[in-house]
Formats: C-alpha cells, structure tokens, sequence
C-alpha cells in the first residue's frame, strides 16, 4: 500500500477476508493508505465506510489518512467535515 497499489491492496485484503481472517482497524488502514497516497478520496471514503459498516471503530490514524486524502486534492469543504467527524468521536490527531 505504500505504493499507492490499491489493487492489490484490495485483492489481499479480500483474500484475507475468504480465508476467515477478520479484518481489524490497522488492515484497513494499509488499505486506507492505499487511497491516500493515490489521492482517491471517493475510494478512501467507501473503504472507511466499509470498515465502519464492520463494526470496527476507527482510529486517529484512520481519520487522519482520510483527512490528508481531501488535503491533497484541495477539498478543503472535505477536509473539514472529516475533521470534525475525528473531534465528534473524541479523537485527536
């Protein structure tokens, strides 16, 4: 993910996931990071939701990455909604 290889990243993620591995917040967040280096917010945001829809609460890293995404592209309205989505669930980053 480092790479920004979101293809891969979601191939695995989605191999982990057949073979009865459960997800958790730190696999999300390489996938996460996946978007955020290739600058996709609408991709970040659906793999954010997904990890949401889970049951998984997400962390100050996981904000951040979507925060840093909608900066990238100047989407600052973005940016925004997102930051304040971190400060409503308590967070900090």
């Amino acid at each position: 993910s480092q790479q920004g290889d979101t293809k891969n990243a979601l191939l695995w993620f989605e191999r982990m996931r057949e073979a009865g591995i459960r997800p958790d917040v730190i696999s999300y967040n390489l996938v996460l990071q996946a978007f955020q280096y290739k600058a996709d917010p609408a991709g970040i945001v659906v793999s954010f939701g997904q990890m949401a829809d889970m049951g998984l609460k997400p962390n100050e890293d996981s904000f951040g990455l979507v925060i840093r995404t909608f900066a990238e592209v100047g989407d600052w309205a973005g940016t925004t909604t997102w930051a304040e989505r971190l400060e409503a669930q308590g967070l900090d980053i």
